[in-house]
């Protein structure tokens, strides 16, 4: 019998139930000892428990933390892992002492419990990934303060800027991505033992204890909103989310920078692939695996939310699902982390190409309207239409931006202002040097250099 119930469960039940039970083995069965260990500590304390019985049970705890493998576990002893670990307790224990462990506890504020030790762990995890990230572009950046290239807005050349300045901008926001993550910890690392099945017990149960023993930073006061509440998993697949974006747009600029056109970045073998027919390719097959696995923490986010929309507001199965879609989340989040990281090590910049490209592009033509502003005390709106016409003449004659010469700006500051401005040649090509153009960028988050090494 099982309670109540004298039936047997079926077998397609069983068929559903072992792969979870599995599943959980793995995810959770180390935390689950822990919970008990902390448990009967307290039972004793607080006089629930004898010594003599106490001790028998962690004795039984600790074996069975060491030696229960995957293949002791069975649904006939019970259809969840908490029931096969008890089986195996009161195995060892004696049934009638291994059976008062579960005095003053549910299995629904115990898995309520372990999810959120699991969440924080994976937390854990993550972040100390995240700082190892940073740290790796830190390395880089460094290394590239003088690298020039093209920034891009609308995936036209914009302004030049350096390398360095383009990886301190996604340092920046992977802190705050480290940063929603803590929060995730914050209201994660509540402790909901002691809540029971959801009423709590007339047990005199000491939670603090629990809590202290566990690593809680607090307890979950209300005994019904620690069992039936699992926002903070969606909060973490959420952060997860939004983190995954950060990578994935990461990766695609990476991935522009590979083609043959822009020839910027230069992705190793070792995280490349091969074509089946075309012996010329590299893939930057590493770069899709990035982009690929960012749509895990929001497919997380979103199956989680779907599952508790209806779910009513107790300790249901429902909740279950998002123990499975967070880990799915953190096994993606974790592989893209160490990716981006692999592809850093194994890739290279081409600084020549970069600033060459930097040098024909008319990304620096902002510069020359800034010159003639501060210079020539020409309204920021003048400036903008005289070198407006200037690219516009060099790219109707084929040119690039050597074709912007004194000629070209004595016509259109004529056009514009009715005069001709007493600008040389050497003035212009002057303002229109990339490496000039940046050092100009004084301002505080500039690409300048000694801006980049402030950050």
């Amino acid at each position: 019998m099982r309670g109540r119930i004298e039936e047997s469960l079926s077998e397609q039940y069983t068929v559903l139930s072992y792969p979870k039970l599995i599943n959980n083995y793995h995810r959770m069965f180390q935390e689950m000892m822990w919970a008990n260990k902390a448990h009967a500590i307290m039972l004793y304390d607080v006089g629930v428990n004898d010594l003599e019985t106490s001790k028998d049970i962690l004795s039984a705890v600790g074996e069975i933390q060491k030696t229960l493998k995957e293949g002791d576990l069975a649904i006939e002893k019970g259809d969840d892992l908490y029931l096969n670990v008890e089986h195996a307790i009161r195995s060892k224990a004696g049934g009638e002492k291994g059976g008062k462990l579960h005095i003053g506890r549910s299995r629904n504020d115990l898995y309520s419990c372990l999810s959120r030790m699991v969440v924080r762990k994976d937390l854990w995890d993550t972040m100390d990934l995240t700082i190892e990230l940073q740290e790796t572009l830190l390395l880089m950046a460094k290394e590239h303060t003088d690298s020039v290239m093209t920034g891009y807005t609308h995936m036209q050349p914009a302004q030049p800027t350096t390398l360095a300045h383009y990886l301190t901008s996604y340092i920046s926001v992977l802190s705050r991505d480290f940063n929603r993550m803590r929060e995730c910890y914050v209201v994660t690392n509540i402790n909901p033992l002691g809540g029971a099945a959801f009423a709590g017990t007339g047990f005199p149960l000491d939670r603090q204890q629990t809590t202290n023993l566990l690593g809680f930073d607090a307890m979950l006061v209300n005994t019904w909103d620690g069992v039936a509440s699992r926002d903070f998993i969606m909060q973490a697949e959420a952060a997860y989310a939004i983190m995954q974006n950060t990578l994935s747009r990461f990766a695609q600029d990476l991935y522009i920078w590979c083609t043959n056109e822009f020839a910027m970045w230069d992705l190793g073998g070792q995280v490349s692939g091969q074509s089946s027919i075309m012996p010329q390719k590299k893939n930057p097959s590493a770069l899709e695996e990035v982009k690929a696995n960012s749509s895990s923490g929001l497919s997380a986010f979103t199956a989680s939310f779907a599952s508790l929309k209806n779910a009513s507001f107790s300790f249901v199965l429902d909740e279950f699902n998002l123990d499975v879609d967070f880990a799915s989340a953190q096994k993606s989040m974790t592989q893209a982390l160490r990716m981006i990281m692999e592809i850093i090590k194994y890739s290279s910049f081409n600084k020549e190409r970069a600033l060459r490209m930097s040098e024909k592009n008319f990304c620096t033509v902002t510069g020359l309207a800034d010159y003639l502003v501060r210079e020539y005390n020409v309204s920021f709106r003048d400036a903008h239409h005289i070198t407006g016409g200037m690219v516009a003449d060099a790219v109707k004659a084929g040119l690039d931006v050597t074709g912007m010469d004194m000629a070209s700006a004595k016509k259109w500051t004529k056009e514009i202002l009715g005069k001709e401005l007493a600008l040389t040649d050497g003035e212009v090509k002057r303002e229109l040097e990339p490496i000039r153009n940046i050092a100009s960028k004084q301002v505080v988050g500039g690409p300048s250099k000694t801006r980049v090494e402030e950050m």
